[in-house]
């Protein structure tokens, strides 16, 4: 195919199957109360100037647990950390100086720090609250606080950013007699900096947590276990808060820097779920397959938005899929949690046989082998649609890929021992759950699939016509059939033409187009630096938020 053709038409089937997998329009955003923010850091750079000092900058992370403050002073954006200083929120004593290298003073002398830079009114002023009731405040009604002066100090909040739930300062000038401190916010993070459950959740045993102990027990489900070869169910294994909460304490000891996330640019997972290619033709294959399971169906059916608000739904599971793909461990922790939370009220009964589920049982969200299923059809998916658009996994990558899974599914709450040992295994699972009764027709699959296949807006329908074409081509022949997906001579073609325009743009285009926006948000992160406007734009277009990673 020419190139001259493909490009106009690949850009545009690459920025429409974007919008479409993330597009909403649902309520404005309503910001909590900073004051109930009880852990949280930000980061970004300070410059200072005074008769004595005449504009130095110096790079920071601010991090406040409780009345507890830091001041860590990094090298350069998103550096190593060289200098530190502690001490208490709103205390009349200097903070306590602990240095990593000798390079701070030729930057800025630290005792021009300690003396001169109100870090124990830091933990106020940063969140746009005064610390005394003698302070006073500037603010329009319906508009953020726009100058608090107190302590002598006249501060300016000339802008704000959205983290989590709060509305916060990421431009601030603090200005008092000849001093003058200009801050600039990059990012930030405002809980599960201490830990990843609330303190009145059990901890798990040490056992838990030491992972050369665990390895020495550690029994992983076989095949038959999961699928039993009788045609039976398996039992149900419900996940409870405290075994919820077990597998992420595990996952707080196995991630070594918090700022990375769960995996990180050298995953294998980022190398696969970044690509426009495999990121757009994912979510098709991937949730029909999870409707081919009764049971899951049948929940998502009588629980779920997705027949009054579509839209909706694939805005909800962007944010939360990419949140824990590219966020912080603080920003993984809070999504695993609003998961858990949502899901844990998800419950009901069967009101027929279907397949080896019978009338009348319990059916659960929260349950190890429902969402082992998911995970699984997510895995397969991302996997074989990698493979069809970008290239070849080594047998080393895949088995990373499938330890990288693993943590995902611990985020969850499946217990480690839960899944197959290894990637091979894990593959014959996901063959062996298709063969089985276990995943069968069932009404209201059926139902799910037919509405994710139907445009729904008249706009989008170009685009959820391409979507169709490349998710039937994607499904496997007895799903195909089960639910009555036509895949004849001209969906044949017309499929096998899209994947190669998608292909070929694959190769022409340069990651700043061809990756999502997530991706460059979250290396942003990791470089100590926001995301260019570029991919902001197509994030607030996206998913209606400021910024997601980042």
């Amino acid at each position: 195919m020419n190139r001259v053709v493909a490009v106009p038409f690949v850009l545009f089937l690459l920025v429409s199957l974007s919008a479409c997998a993330s597009y909403q329009g649902g309520p404005g955003f309503i910001p909590a109360n900073p004051e109930q923010i009880a852990e949280w850091q930000l980061e970004g750079d300070l410059e200072f100037k005074d008769k004595n000092t005449k504009n130095k900058k110096i790079y920071f992370n601010y991090v406040s647990i409780g009345e507890d403050y830091e001041f860590q002073i990094k090298d350069r954006p998103g550096g190593e950390t060289v200098a530190v200083l502690n001490g208490v929120t709103d205390s009349n004593l200097l903070p306590e100086y602990t240095a990593t290298s000798d390079s701070l003073d030729s930057v800025l002398p630290i005792e021009t720090l300690r003396t001169s830079l109100p870090l124990e009114k830091m933990n106020y002023w940063l969140r746009a609250l005064p610390v005394s009731g003698e302070a006073k405040i500037t603010q329009k009604k319906n508009a953020p606080v726009s100058n608090i002066k107190e302590s002598g100090w006249d501060i300016h909040f000339q802008d704000y950013m959205v983290l989590g739930n709060f509305l916060l300062p990421d431009k601030l000038k603090l200005q008092k007699d000849d001093s003058i401190i200009k801050m600039n916010i990059v990012r930030g993070d405002t809980g599960y900096l201490s830990g990843p459950c609330p303190d009145d959740l059990e901890r798990p045993k040490q056992s838990f947590v030491n992972n050369a102990r665990e390895e020495k027990v550690k029994k992983y489900s076989t095949v038959e276990e999961l699928v039993p070869s009788d045609g039976s169910a398996p039992p149900p294994i419900w996940i409870e808060k405290t075994g919820f909460c077990q597998q992420l304490y595990k996952l707080h000891g196995k991630i070594p820097d918090p700022k990375i996330g769960l995996f990180g640019p050298k995953s294998v997972m980022w190398k696969l779920v970044s690509p426009y290619s495999v990121a757009s033709t994912v979510p098709g294959p991937a949730l029909t397959l999870q409707f081919y399971h009764p049971w899951l169906a049948k929940s998502v059916y009588d629980s779920s938005m997705v027949h009054d608000d579509f839209l909706e739904r694939i805005q909800r599971t962007g944010i939360g899929f990419g949140a824990v793909i590219y966020g912080s461990m603080p920003q993984v922790m809070a999504i695993a949690h609003k998961m858990y939370n949502s899901h844990s009220q998800i419950e009901g009964t069967l009101n027929r046989d279907i397949g080896p589920y019978k009338k009348d049982s319990k059916y659960r969200a929260t349950e190890v082998h429902a969402m082992l299923w998911i995970l699984a059809s997510f895995s397969d998916a991302l996997v074989k649609s990698y493979k069809k658009y970008e290239g070849y996994l080594s047998d080393e990558e895949k088995e990373q890929f499938y330890e990288e899974t693993k943590l995902f599914g611990m985020l969850m709450g499946i217990p480690e021992t839960s899944f197959p040992k290894n990637w091979t295994e894990f593959v014959a699972y996901n063959d062996a759950m298709r063969k089985s009764s276990l995943t069968t027709y069932s009404y209201e699959g059926k139902a799910l699939s037919d509405r994710i296949l139907i445009a729904p807006n008249s706009w989008l329908i170009p685009a959820w016509w391409v979507l169709k074409n490349l998710t039937i081509a994607d499904l496997p022949q007895e799903v195909r059939d089960d639910f009555d997906l036509e895949f004849g001579f001209f969906r044949r073609l017309t499929g096998a033409f899209m994947a190669g325009s998608i292909t070929i743009a694959s190769k022409i285009f340069p990651k700043f187009l061809s990756y999502n926006p997530l991706y460059h948000e979250a290396n942003a992160r990791l470089e100590g630096k926001r995301a260019n406007w570029y991919h902001k734009w197509q994030i607030k277009f996206g998913l209606n938020v400021d910024g997601l990673v980042n």
